[in-house]
């Protein structure tokens, strides 16, 4: 990102990463029984093999458990979707 030279850009990068970083800290001390390694490795595999419903569903099955952690309306209860 550094070469780009565009301030404006890095500034925004920046944001960003800090928001992400601070949601995905907080949603994991929320949801402590949830398994984020196993929601990114099947976004990985269908990524990979280019199954884009796989892959739809995947992300959208994680954002959906993230936003959930991040609202107080996560399950403690592993495996079961929000």
């Amino acid at each position: 990102m550094e070469g780009c030279g565009n301030p404006v850009l890095l500034e925004t990068f920046d944001r960003m990463w800090t928001a992400s970083e601070l949601a995905r800290r907080w949603s994991a001390r929320r949801n402590p029984d949830r398994d984020g390694a196993d929601e990114h490795r099947r976004l990985e595999e269908a990524a990979l093999a280019r199954d884009a419903d796989a892959a739809a569903a995947a992300l959208a099955q994680h954002l959906t458990l993230t936003a959930a952690a991040l609202t107080g309306r996560a399950s403690r209860e592993p495996g079961r979707q929000v």
